[in-house]
């Protein structure tokens, strides 16, 4: 599973720290490097690419706007800022990289989640396993087909499974057992994990809290999200590890 890189500049060395253990929480986004000296920084930038730069715009000498100004590709900037209203030199700023949102310190743990949110939904291609199609027993006599690319996870339910979306909604009441499901992405290769009640596809994890995985899923229109409890936090630290990479 690809994931998403960041660097993140400022010029507090306890943020940056701050910063990047918040970002511990969501497996899909990986640190590529802190840095509090922006001349350093916009080398590394350009040279790491990484796919966000969260920039703070108040820094001595060479500022966040410079920064911005600087990189030479595409990148999502995030800025960090005391400013609540968005700051009209950094819109206009006329460079290749893409304003994303702006964050005010100290930095609220559901504002980042929303980010986090949003930076998800730009890796469903490729935070998906890829396009697999599967055959799964629904009774003696019927079959039905799952696409695993959209699979979130499936939840046992006594004898049956229930099976959940991405993108579309969910399949109640399979007659396919969890172990029976278990069985089948084995065989096809398709990487999971799982405890005694759910089985988790790594396109569904959306974020870890301790021992909690919080999974993403369709529902009425829109994605929800599910919290599903596993065992120690450094088991699970060790299975996703094993699936995300």
């Amino acid at each position: 599973m690809r994931k998403l890189s960041y660097i993140a500049v400022d010029d507090e060395c306890i943020f940056l720290s701050e910063l990047s253990k918040m970002l511990e929480d969501y497996p899909y986004i990986e640190k590529k490097a802190n840095y509090d000296d922006a001349f350093k920084a916009i080398n590394m930038i350009n040279k790491e690419k990484p796919d966000v730069v969260f920039l703070d715009y108040e820094m001595p000498g060479f500022n966040g706007l410079d920064v911005l100004k600087k990189i030479n590709y595409s990148a999502l900037v995030v800025f960090i800022t005391s400013h609540l209203e968005p700051i009209q030199d950094i819109v206009n700023h006329g460079g290749k990289a893409q304003l994303k949102k702006y964050l005010t310190k100290p930095i609220k743990k559901d504002d980042l989640h929303n980010l986090c949110l949003d930076l998800y939904d730009k890796l469903i291609p490729d935070n998906t396993p890829s396009c697999n199609k599967i055959l799964i027993p629904n009774g003696k006599k019927s079959e039905i087909v799952v696409d695993t690319s959209s699979l979130s996870f499936i939840k046992a339910d006594g004898k049956y499974t229930d099976w959940y979306f991405l993108d579309k909604k969910e399949d109640k009441a399979i007659t396919c057992s969890l172990k029976e499901a278990r069985k089948i992405l084995t065989s096809k290769g398709i990487p999971y994990i799982d405890n005694k009640s759910y089985v988790i596809l790594k396109g569904g994890i959306f974020k870890r809290e301790n021992d909690v995985v919080k999974v993403l899923y369709y529902n009425d229109g829109k994605k929800e999200k599910k919290e599903i409890a596993f065992g120690k936090s450094n088991d699970l630290v060790i299975k996703l590890k094993e699936l995300i990479g």
